[in-house]
């Protein structure tokens, strides 16, 4: 996944008890989007919430997606909601340069966007509307 490489995770016995182990990458946004993704929901897991994993709402990109990645890729939005649209905006954060290292690209970002690798993607997903607008895609949300 990108962001996201390497992420590791093991288990160990440390005086009779399991441990858990998250080996998280060493970018900050990779970092970042690691911890979102994996850590969060097993913490969550461990104090007994029910719904551990983040919500996934349907949103529309502000702009359309043009390229795809091999790897599945997950890219910060700000989600937007507006009378205007029967679903939410998700603004793409820094649509030129959402480079892992870029801490700043994430300070704001209220969602994740889970782009399809190239190989995985259905042609119609580059199908662009007249509005202007990106494709209608799953988003995490993180915050409100």
């Amino acid at each position: 996944m990108k962001p996201g490489k390497p992420t590791t995770f093991a288990t160990c016995e440390v005086n009779g008890k399991k441990k858990l182990f998250f080996g998280l990458p060493g970018n900050p946004v990779s970092a970042l989007v690691s911890y979102w993704l994996f850590v969060v929901p097993t913490l969550k897991r461990m104090i007994g919430h029910i719904q551990p994993h983040h919500p996934i709402i349907r949103v529309q990109l502000n702009q359309p997606i043009e390229y795809l990645d091999p790897r599945p890729e997950y890219i910060r939005v700000i989600i937007e909601w507006s009378t205007k649209s029967s679903i939410p905006i998700a603004r793409i954060v820094s649509p030129d340069n959402q480079c892992s290292s870029r801490l700043l690209s994430a300070r704001r970002c209220t969602g994740l966007v889970r782009l399809p690798s190239k190989t995985d993607v259905n042609p119609s997903f580059f199908n662009i509307n007249q509005d202007g607008l990106g494709q209608q895609v799953d988003c995490l949300l993180l915050s409100l």
